[in-house]
């Protein structure tokens, strides 16, 4: 699983680098990238969101949800919930 961020935190670097590995050592996350053509792409207007992507179809769930609980959401009712 990839976590993708709009841009910068406060246009700054050094501020983004310094979250970025909190995130990483805090949660165990890999794959982090600064991609905002993402956003765009899934129309994302707002965070936090869980994104899952099968094949041209997606679901987005919008809020502080788990993302256990997010994914069990798209499971029940999302375009994704037979992936």
């Amino acid at each position: 699983m990839a976590v993708y961020f709009n841009g910068l935190i406060d246009n700054s670097m050094e501020k983004t680098a310094h979250y970025l590995l909190n995130l990483i050592q805090k949660y165990q996350v890999a794959g982090i990238q600064v991609d905002p053509l993402r956003f765009g792409y899934y129309g994302i207007t707002q965070v936090p969101a869980l994104v899952k992507r099968c094949g041209k179809d997606f679901d987005i769930v919008y809020g502080s949800v788990a993302i256990e609980e997010g994914l069990t959401q798209i499971n029940r009712h999302g375009a994704c919930r037979d992936e």
